[in-house]
Order: C-alpha cells, then sequence, then structure tokens
C-alpha cells in the first residue's frame, strides 16, 4: 500500500494534516523505515526514510481515501499500525489516537520523553486503535500519522498501517482464521469453539 511521506523536518507550523496542505509529500510503498543491516526495521522496509547515518526523529505519512457513503454512526474504522517508536493518528485534522505520544506532541518531542521505557527494541510495536465512524464524512477523507524515534541517536524507524471500516452488523459476525498463530484482540467477549 502506498502513503504519502515527509522525512525532511518539522511540519509544526504546515497544515500537513487536512486535504488542503501545500506540503511537498514523496510518495512510498509501505513498510517505510531504516535500521541496522540485517534487523528487522532494515530487512522489512520497503521505503527508506533515512538511514544509520541520516536519523529522523519524526517523518510524517498522509493518505486520501474516499468513501462512497457516509458511515453508520456505530461503526468503527480500525487503523492496525506497526511501529517503531511511537506515533499520532489524525483524521479529516482531528487527533483521534497514538501509541508513545500524547495529543499535541510537536517534530521534536521524542517517545522517551514522557517515559523512558517508551520505546521498541529490535522489533516494532503492534496493536490497533478504533476511531469512531463520526470522524469520517461520505467522499474524501485524509489520514495523516506523525512516527517519532525514541531519542535523537536511535538507529531505526519503522512504520506500517492499515485502516479498515468495521460495520456493525460485521462486528457481531463468526470469524474464522486460516493463519496457523492468531492474536486475540485486547477488548470484547470472545467465544471460541
Amino acid at each position: 500500500e502506498n502513503w504519502d511521506y515527509y522525512a525532511d523536518g518539522s511540519l509544526d507550523n504546515a497544515d500537513w494534516r487536512s486535504a488542503s496542505n501545500k506540503v511537498k509529500w514523496q510518495n512510498g510503498q509501505a513498510p517505510f523505515g531504516y535500521g541496522n543491516s540485517g534487523r528487522y526495521m532494515d530487512t522489512y522496509s520497503k521505503t527508506k526514510v533515512g538511514s544509520t547515518n541520516n536519523k529522523k526523529i519524526c517523518v510524517y505519512f498522509r493518505k486520501t481515501f474516499t468513501l462512497k457513503e457516509a458511515p453508520k454512526a456505530d461503526d468503527v474504522f480500525r487503523f492496525s499500525y506497526i511501529v517503531d517508536d511511537g506515533f499520532r493518528v489524525h483524521v479529516n485534522g482531528q487527533d483521534v489516537g497514538g501509541y508513545h505520544l500524547y495529543e499535541g506532541d510537536g517534530y521534536s518531542v521524542n517517545t522517551e520523553s514522557h517515559d523512558g521505557s517508551w520505546y521498541e527494541g529490535d522489533t516494532p510495536g503492534e496493536g490497533f486503535i478504533d476511531i469512531p465512524a463520526k470522524y469520517f464524512q461520505k467522499g474524501e477523507n485524509v489520514i495523516a500519522v506523525d512516527v517519532h524515534n525514541c531519542n535523537n541517536t536511535s538507529s531505526d524507524l519503522f512504520f506500517d498501517a492499515s485502516l479498515v471500516q468495521i460495520s456493525t452488523s460485521e462486528q457481531d459476525a463468526e470469524f474464522v482464521s486460516e493463519d496457523p498463530v492468531f492474536e486475540m484482540p485486547s477488548e470484547g467477549d470472545f467465544e471460541l469453539e
């Protein structure tokens, strides 16, 4: 999946989260990142957004997509991520969640600024955020993500994500996994058969 990205400094004073931004984006295929040779972040990055000699404290990503219909009020959009070290996600200009960062954190904030243990080691963190339908609209939508490193000397950075709309009727449906290993979601009630 392709995303637009910007890895050339701060966008704190730019309107990079909205549809009408004026940023000169590059485009690349996910996953994005860099790291020490042979390690996860280096091996699995399809688009390099830095290097161990050109470290990045923050890289910005965005994607525009169209919804043919307005989502139902109780639909959710699942933002699944793999990241090193933290991020904030925005939908149509609104901050809707993150991992290892707080709302309003700017370019120079790294994840260890908040907690010395907020970093990923040799493999990135994985998870998801369920985003309420109220942030989405019929027509054009923008999802924007700022990925931050743990500190200014970190040797790696990684980002991959997907967004899936889950309608209320699908939330109660049976789920069958053909994967040999399946990680159960951390929330909700489940019945295993």
